[in-house]
């Protein structure tokens, strides 16, 4: 047996044996192993990251009405596969709230008079989009007025009469004669319609213009000049300039989830990178997916939990993309790169370099002689971490500096 001297810091070990057989001889060399590499500890920088895929989609979308508009975004939390609608103007809890109104005062809008915007327009706050004739209505409230005026003109005159001290109104009032108590009453009864039908009315004309509740970007117009207004169909479709990812979480990875943790986002196909953070946690299970997309697990987790697993129900994850680089659209297909955890300046050896068996968690140092011409191999026990970039954090067992031996591949 004899050393034979490797390139640069590699030593092998060879045996050669002399076989003969007559008058011939043969040398034949033992096939060797791969020889490990040497690898010196120092601090590193981990960070473990999961790769989500998803879309884009508007942050809010306003659906907008004559008389009413509704506002919609994605559940943050899951909590459900519809969307949280909330009423913002015109009638309680619907759209056609507004629309009663009309009908009650028994003049509705006329026909779509003014579209101002189309679909890709930038809008602002308060900005006018679209208007419908008020010419009936207005005549309406103009006589409605009138008669409200001759109604508190006989009120005032049947207040004058002897004995009309009380005002109950017609319904308390004797059945028998005209008596000025019940004039009065009729008079009450009839400038309370009268007040009725011109607030209607008035919500009728103040319903007549369509103005934007935030500023957005027009997504559509589904109405037209001429159409009639339906409280029922949304005239014009506002989106918010903000946009969000929306991704899907597996369930191994939502246990590793926490607000704060940074985000960045990726549009395949463009170099666009955006910044971005967990706001909110999922709450529910997304619905099933027709057609999944399996995320990509970028790296592993810490050796003490193992690796998140994709499980078979995903999570529905929203990330904030307020200021949306130019070119950026709903529907666009984006990845959303999480970090998961991170250790600064922590001690970390290649993963190969760390063994398990039954009796803990090693890694082999090498101890080597003056000049490195040979070295001796000890198995160390070690405690682990986080394990990222293909690197295992090591806690403790090893120091700053120490050579270790990592297997070769192959």
């Amino acid at each position: 047996m004899r050393k034979l001297r490797g390139l640069g810091n590699f030593r092998v070990l060879a045996a050669v044996e002399v076989l003969a057989f007559g008058s011939a001889a043969v040398l034949l060399m033992a096939r060797h192993a791969p020889a490990p590499r040497e690898f010196t500890v120092r601090p590193v920088d981990l960070r473990s990251t999961v790769a989500l895929t998803g879309y884009l989609e508007p942050a809010v979308t306003w659906r907008l009405y004559f008389g009413a508009s509704t506002a919609s975004t994605a559940a943050a939390a899951s909590a459900s596969s519809s969307a949280d609608t909330a009423d913002t103007a015109g009638g309680a809890g619907s759209a056609c709230g507004g629309a009663a109104s009309a009908a009650q005062a028994g003049v509705g809008l006329g026909a779509v008079s003014a579209l101002k915007v189309a679909p890709g327009d930038k809008v602002s706050k308060g900005q006018e989009l679209a208007e419908a004739d008020t010419a009936a209505a207005r005549a309406a409230l103009a006589s409605v007025q009138q008669d409200l005026d001759q109604a508190n003109g006989l009120l005032a005159q049947d207040r004058e009469r002897p004995g009309a001290a009380s005002t109950a109104s017609a319904a308390d009032s004797p059945a028998s004669g005209a008596s000025p108590q019940l004039l009065v009453g009729q008079d009450l009864d009839r400038v309370q319609r009268d007040q009725d039908r011109i607030a209607a009315l008035q919500r009728t004309v103040d319903a007549a213009r369509i103005t934007a509740p935030a500023d957005g970007i027009v997504q559509e117009v589904d109405t037209a000049l001429g159409a009639s207004p339906d409280c029922r169909s949304a005239a014009i479709v506002l989106r918010s300039t903000g946009l969000r990812a929306h991704v899907q979480a597996p369930g191994g990875v939502l246990a590793r989830l926490q607000t704060g943790q940074a985000v960045q986002l990726a549009l395949p196909g463009t170099s666009l990178r955006v910044a971005s953070t967990v706001a909110v946690l999922p709450q529910a299970a997304s619905a099933p997916d027709p057609a999944p997309t399996t995320p990509v697990l970028v790296p592993a987790v810490a050796e003490s939990a193992g690796p998140p697993q994709v499980g078979a129900q995903d999570y529905s994850l929203d990330l904030a993309l307020p200021v949306p680089p130019p070119g950026t659209l709903p529907g666009m297909a984006v990845t959303a790169t999480v970090t998961l955890d991170e250790r600064a300046g922590v001690l970390a050896v290649p993963m190969a370099a760390v063994h398990h068996d039954r009796t803990g968690i090693h890694v082999a140092v090498l101890q080597c002689g003056s000049g490195k011409r040979s070295c001796r191999s000890t198995q160390v026990t070690v405690t682990t971490g986080l394990s990222a970039d293909r690197m295992t954090q090591i806690t403790a067992g090893l120091h700053n500096g120490d050579t270790i031996a990592v297997p070769s591949a192959g």
